[in-house]
């Protein structure tokens, strides 16, 4: 092998690396299609429904490159989940506008809800080039609860779920549990990141669950544990973490209707890493979770799984990533969300499976 040729392969390599870590928690395409085809009457994913407005809320970026992109998130998936029929998403820095809680159907939260430097004390000193604190306070509160009781639905996302400490239990009073700053370590939530292995409680009969196997794994962050009311939610999902010297079944996922309100919230721990949501599975289970929230038909929802998604090919055992997609230098994908559909051996195709 010539000098040149080696120097091709080299960069190949470091490239398949550069992706494989970017990648690591990607699913198989035969776990999607084993998922996605346990879904009774796969109706066509164009309709007609009825008219979904969606909001989704971001706030300033706080974490390294690849962490918590909650703005990347928010302006990638508002052309996404657009595609979807009958669907208009809008944004909202911080929180919704009260013009959009009247509109939304569903509120998606992926954010801390605050600029706060420290997620703890009393008052709040804004992030460097914030000039006023952004906290939830009555007003805001009031708004989520006139929501809640129009029987509208509400998805809280990774740090959707960490308040901060000046309203951490009303917080929780209305998505069921929540991240927790006590007074002594026994009483504090805390985290961990790395590999996890969710464990799906099959026996809720949740349609955010059909044709999950027991458990899948994942590669991204936990709190736990989650204080405010837990014999009041729906347990969905457990990772197995240790807290006090105590191993447990955390809860993961998991719905709530708060008491008094026909409105529906979902919870949702997963999000810390920007290249989850390009893997299919954690988008089924975000998708759906949205689905449930907002009282909606998943079909609805079905178009998007795939949509630039990435997954590993069975035949092949390698990453299949739409070309429409590129890696940067720090090895995040930004995901431009061009609409490009691709089978799973990397070509082109018009209709997606659950079309057909």
């Amino acid at each position: 092998m010539t000098k040149r040729f080696r120097h091709s392969s080299t960069i190949l390599l470091a490239q398949a690396l550069c992706i494989g870590l970017a990648f690591s928690q990607t699913h198989r395409w035969s776990q999607v299609q084993s998922i996605l085809g346990a879904v009774t009457n796969p109706a066509d994913t164009a309709g007609p429904f009825t008219p979904l407005n969606i909001v989704l809320v971001w706030g300033e970026h706080d974490h390294a490159t690849g962490q918590h992109e909650y703005e990347k998130f928010a302006r990638g998936w508002q052309p996404l989940l657009a595609k979807m029929h009958n669907t208009t998403v809008s944004l909202a820095y911080y929180w919704p506008t009260e013009a959009q809680w009247q509109a939304a159907d569903l509120v998606v939260m992926y954010l801390r809800t605050h600029n706060c430097q420290s997620n703890t004390g009393t008052t709040c000193t804004p992030l460097a080039g914030q000039t006023s604190p952004i906290v939830v306070d009555a007003n805001k509160f009031a708004q989520m609860d006139a929501f809640l009781a129009r029987g509208k639905g509400l998805v809280t996302m990774h740090p959707g779920n960490y308040p901060h400490q000046m309203y951490q239990d009303q917080w929780a009073d209305r998505t069921g549990i929540a991240w927790k700053a006590g007074s002594t370590t026994a009483t504090t939530t805390t985290y961990r990141e790395g590999h996890l292995s969710l464990s799906f409680r099959k026996q809720t009969n949740s349609p955010i669950l059909a044709g999950l196997p027991d458990t899948l794994q994942f590669d991204d962050e936990m709190y736990f544990p989650l204080f405010g009311h837990p014999d009041s939610v729906n347990v969905l999902a457990t990772s197995n973490e240790t807290f006090q010297s105590q191993t447990a079944a955390r809860t993961a996922l998991w719905t709530y209707s708060p008491p008094g309100k026909s409105g529906r919230v979902y919870g949702f721990i997963m999000g810390h890493l920007q290249t989850s949501f390009s893997d299919p599975v954690f988008r089924i289970l975000l998708l759906r979770g949205m689905a449930w929230a907002a009282n909606d038909n998943f079909n609805r929802y079905r178009r998007v799984v795939l949509d630039s998604a990435v997954y590993i090919n069975d035949a092949t055992q390698i990453l299949t990533v739409p070309k429409t997609s590129r890696i940067n230098p720090d090895g995040v994908n930004p995901f431009e969300w061009k609409g490009a559909e691709w089978k799973s051996d990397g070509r082109r195709k018009n209709a997606l499976p659950t079309d057909k």
